[in-house]
């Protein structure tokens, strides 16, 4: 029992490539998967990207979405969703893939990776 307590919460990720994205001017991962708040490690957030109603673009990022699921996103800032609950995209602000991939645990730890060049959020 005290194994699986101290075990990650986000069991296999750490071998797992995610999408760089960026949102919001902060480098987050992406991936397809409709992931749980209980995938993700602690220090880390959880937000899903919902799809427009034609399912051919991002339209926000959000806590949680039901419809319309684009994609998870994990981010290690909070993001202030305002009075709206949502982060809505417009044509300029939708997520731009970077087309670069990264592991749960490079981003955790990417000072020891990377050098400073971008904002990770």
């Amino acid at each position: 029992m005290i194994n699986a307590i101290i075990q990650p919460c986000f069991s296999g990720a750490n071998d797992d490539l995610f999408d760089m994205i960026e949102i919001d001017g902060k480098i987050m991962l992406f991936t397809n998967e409709r992931l749980q708040k209980s995938d993700v490690p602690a220090g880390m957030y959880l937000y899903h990207l919902r799809m427009d109603d034609t399912l051919d673009h991002f339209s926000s990022l959000e806590p949680y979405v039901g419809m319309n699921h684009g994609g998870s996103v994990i981010s290690s800032v909070s993001i202030d969703f305002s009075e709206k609950g949502y982060l809505p995209f417009t044509y300029d602000t939708l997520p731009n893939f970077l087309g670069e991939y990264m592991t749960l645990e490079q981003y955790m730890n990417r000072e020891r990776y990377f050098e400073g060049s971008m904002n990770y959020g």
